[in-house]
């Protein structure tokens, strides 16, 4: 196995890993976005994302803490639209 395939195979186990948690915490924000509904709450709070985001990723070096935050970011406009459906 080369160098590369071995980190490829890494990077597959670090996915599996990631798939489980991901799949969850769109199930948890599909059940905010009822109770968003319910309630006449919006589901836009571009306030809380960005403490979220800046909470999460505070311990994250500078250098990788632009990538984090643009992957923080994706995650949520994700579960923003499960939200919205």
């Amino acid at each position: 196995m080369t160098e590369l395939e071995q980190w490829r195979n890494e990077i597959r186990a670090l996915d599996a890993q990631i798939k489980p948690l991901f799949l969850q915490r769109l199930a948890l924000a599909q059940a905010i976005g009822r109770y968003k509904s319910e309630h006449g709450l919006p589901v836009y709070d571009p306030e809380r994302e960005a403490q979220n985001r800046q909470a999460l990723s505070a311990d994250v070096n500078q250098i990788e803490k632009k990538a984090y935050e643009g992957f923080l970011q994706a995650v949520m406009t994700i579960c923003r639209k499960a939200q919205e459906s």
